[in-house]
């Protein structure tokens, strides 16, 4: 695994999220909450049977959104055409809790935390 991976994971698993913009800076957003972030929100978390991730930017439009297991495995792949809202369904996850990866439409990053009950 790549060390830079390894370095923003243990990152992200101490001070919330991290984010990454197109010109390839890291942000990191500390908060009280591991389920904070600064740029989407999730809704409900802990979630059962269904998330929302929403822009918290109008003008952050969401690309793509990944689901990835604690351990870098990736669940599931949601591909839009530019929203600012999109519902996924997380029923047929085991409990636990999963990174959401959200791509923007101009190439800004946002990993946050998901808990499946």
């Amino acid at each position: 695994m790549n060390k830079n991976i390894l370095v923003l994971f243990f990152t992200f698993l101490l001070l919330g999220t991290f984010s990454l913009n197109a010109g390839g800076g890291i942000g990191i957003e500390s908060s009280s909450s591991l389920y904070q972030s600064s740029k989407v929100t999730l809704y409900p978390n802990p979630a059962v049977d269904y998330t929302r991730v929403k822009s918290l930017n109008p003008a952050l439009q969401i690309k793509e959104i990944q689901l990835i297991d604690i351990v870098g495995n990736p669940m599931s792949r949601i591909t839009t055409q530019g929203s600012s809202l999109v519902e996924i369904n997380v029923s047929s996850l085991k409990k636990g809790k999963y990174f959401v990866k959200v791509d923007f439409t101009n190439g800004e990053k946002e990993i946050t935390q998901l808990v499946k009950q």
